[in-house]
């Protein structure tokens, strides 16, 4: 079946919010999420005010967009060829790797306002992230890598903590060390809880 082709209307209708997304995410990086307004994004974008609100609710809106763009991210098939290692635990310390190199792209300014216990795609289990962990847990158990004394969410919580901890972490000391390294070295000291 052959795809449908975009509309020179809908083409510039994509065009057009990538521009706002493009402009949000620089002017918070520069400036801060608190002293970026709906209008300077606008502005910044070269487009009104009413065509950013035809796109995005809220100034939020468009920065929850980049869970979006990471979940893509994690689904890009040069991503998936970095997660092809027979034991599950290498394949959860590689994901988490790209976690971390995925939020330095996102820039320090933006990162410190996502990780706010109001930001409620923090526990939006349906999300790639989670779908993709779930796997591996799953695959872990089912292989006798991991130990079946614990239920698979308390282990994928667990690993939850620990990366988004790290990237806490990260934030608090201004991104004063290298994260996905660091990342990569607080999961492997926790290699043996529940392997077995």
């Amino acid at each position: 079946m052959q795809k449908k082709q975009c509309t020179s209307r809908q083409l510039q209708a994509i065009k057009t919010k990538n521009k706002i997304y493009d402009a949000a995410l620089e002017l918070i990086s520069k400036e801060g999420f608190d002293n970026v307004t709906v209008e300077s994004i606008s502005k910044s974008a070269g487009v009104s005010v009413g065509a950013f609100y035809h796109h995005f609710a809220s100034k939020d809106d468009v920065f929850y967009a980049t869970y979006k763009e990471l979940d893509d991210y994690l689904n890009k098939e040069e991503t998936l060829k970095r997660l092809k290692s027979d034991k599950q635990f290498d394949n959860i310390v590689e994901f988490f790797k790209i976690y971390a190199e995925f939020q330095v792209y996102r820039g320090l300014t933006a990162v410190r306002h996502l990780f706010s216990a109001q930001n409620k795609l923090f526990s939006d289990r349906h999300r790639t992230l989670f779908v993709m962990l779930e796997k591996f847990v799953k695959e872990g158990k089912e292989s006798g890598e991991f130990s079946s004394e614990y239920p698979d969410q308390v282990i994928i919580e667990y690993f939850m903590v620990i990366a988004r901890g790290t990237v806490y972490n990260w934030c608090v000391d201004s991104g004063e060390y290298d994260l996905p390294e660091r990342m990569v070295q607080n999961f492997e000291m926790t290699r043996n809880v529940f392997i077995k």
